[in-house]
């Protein structure tokens, strides 16, 4: 670990990285509470002035990840090994794809899922009409979208560059080795610091949005069934619960506690969609999937390259 604590209660930890994220992080919490229309607004004025600028930036560095990720699993370093020439996979192939979906997509799918086909079926940039048989095909084009190769190639892209620096450069497990290339030997200093408080400021912000509408659907569901009474407590308690299943699973590690809630949680995924579809219009959603798929394959290229332009300037 770079400049890691020897003593003291930061021992094994980047002093620097965790006192620096702790204070980002209190601070942005505190903010949101103490002052949230204001946070709200300095926000929204924000992503106002950063939206030109990131809106074709995005676009193109999600389509060069994605043509980048198909190329190295197709050229000629398909067959580097991420790990050591004599080490064998920790994990059976169907262990890894379970805890794959489980990180990468989350509580999100299980909300996105529903809302975002709705959503996009009332209203997308693609159709001028919502609620229309073509709303509800690019509704579904879309989703699959979001949820398909694009999303998994930056996923894929973190943790090779993860995977490579740590177990064939032995550089240590953060993000900060993924540029060592680019930064030398300054990766051990406060440039290297400033990229992981950058990174887990990310993550954390990251994880607690897709936490945050998670929580959302579970209270709606709660409700809904037990008629519970739909609250910031009950929404509160959800996520202590979720949190604490969490903490043991890691605390657990990965061969007993993360792989098992994965592969739990793979399972569970399963049967509602089994469930959905033998007790739904079965017929219907068949089809639906077979076209839907088609229809996403054909235009993945034009959606790759979509930076919305010509809307935003007529």
């Amino acid at each position: 670990m770079y400049n890691q604590a020897t003593t003291g209660l930061l021992k094994g930890m980047n002093a620097s990285v965790t006192l620096t994220s702790t204070a980002v992080i209190l601070a942005a919490v505190l903010l949101t509470g103490l002052w949230p229309e204001e946070t709200s607004q300095a926000l929204n004025l924000l992503r106002l002035i950063l939206t030109p600028f990131l809106e074709w930036y995005y676009v193109a560095l999600v389509a060069f990840l994605l043509l980048f990720m198909v190329w190295l699993g197709t050229g000629r370093y398909k067959n580097v090994r991420i790990g050591g020439d004599h080490e064998r996979p920790e994990f059976t192939f169907f262990s890894w794809v379970t805890m794959l979906f489980a990180a990468g997509t989350g509580v999100g799918i299980l909300f996105w899922s529903v809302a975002q086909p709705i959503l996009q079926f009332q209203e997308n940039p693609f159709v001028d009409y919502g609620m229309t048989p073509e709303a509800a095909t690019v509704a579904m084009r879309l989703t699959y979208f979001h949820w398909g190769l694009n999303g998994w190639a930056i996923f894929g892209f973190v943790g090779l560059v993860l995977g490579y620096f740590t177990y064939r450069q032995d550089l240590p497990l953060t993000i900060r080795s993924g540029l060592s290339p680019l930064l030398g030997d300054r990766i051990k200093g406060p440039i290297g610091d400033l990229v992981d408080v950058l990174a887990v400021f990310g993550t954390v912000f990251g994880i607690a949005t897709t936490l945050g509408l998670g929580v959302q659907q579970m209270n709606a569901g709660l409700t809904e069934v037990f008629g519970l009474e739909s609250s910031i407590s009950l929404q509160l308690s959800v996520i202590a619960i979720i949190m604490a299943i969490a903490v043991i699973s890691l605390v657990s590690g990965l061969q007993r506690g993360v792989q098992l809630l994965s592969e739990a949680n793979f399972w569970l995924s399963i049967a509602a969609v089994s469930f959905v579809l033998v007790f739904g219009p079965t017929q219907y959603l068949i089809g639906l999937t077979i076209e839907a798929t088609g229809d996403y394959i054909q235009h993945i290229l034009a959606l790759t390259f979509h930076t919305n332009v010509t809307r935003d300037s007529s």
